[in-house]
Order: structure tokens, then sequence, then C-alpha cells
């Protein structure tokens, strides 16, 4: 449910994962990278 390109779903996503922000700017250059990528 949250497997979509919007940015506030990636941040709800990150934290059902880790219960948190912790490395949340590195992990989201790495999904903007991906996004790019499978386009």
């Amino acid at each position: 449910r949250y497997a979509t390109l919007k940015e506030e779903d990636f941040k709800k996503l990150t934290k059902a994962i880790n219960g948190g922000y912790n490395g949340y700017a590195d992990r989201k250059e790495i999904w903007e990278k991906a996004k790019e990528v499978l386009k």
C-alpha cells in the first residue's frame, strides 16, 4: 500500500520499517536514483 512514487508514502514506509527517520536522506537519494533508472 506504500509502494507509490509519492514522497509522503516513502516517508511512511521508512517510518514503518525503521521506526523513525534515521538515515532518511541517504535512502531518499537512492530512491530518487532508482526512480530514474526504472522509468
